[in-house]
């Protein structure tokens, strides 16, 4: 029986969530500034700013905490954990943290 390379996951894109203290000062950096459209559904506490293919998510308060956030969407998380447990051979040069977390799922 040949060893079959698995499907490749798709890597939709990446965003970075920034920690911000004021979020209006924010937005009108971003928006008024650098023409930047703010989300219909975003908070006082939790936004994204979009301009062409650039995408920044504004967090205020402490779910930033002054760490470095980033968002990685992919099409299918479960695939990717699947891949990531595989033996490193047939992992196809997969290196990533310890931990792969789904956040906003449906």
């Amino acid at each position: 029986m040949q060893d079959e390379k698995p499907a490749a996951v798709f890597f939709e894109g990446s965003q970075p969530i920034l920690r911000v203290e004021d979020m209006n000062a924010s937005l009108r950096f971003y928006v008024d500034q650098l023409g930047f459209k703010n989300v219909h559904w975003g908070t006082d506490e939790f936004t994204s700013v979009n301009r062409d293919r650039a995408g920044i998510y504004l967090c205020k308060g402490s779910q930033g905490a002054g760490k470095a956030w980033i968002w990685i969407g992919v099409e299918d998380v479960e695939k990717l954990q699947d891949a990531r447990r595989r033996p490193r051979r047939q992992r196809d040069s997969l290196r990533l943290g310890s931990e792969v977390n789904s956040f906003f799922r449906s």
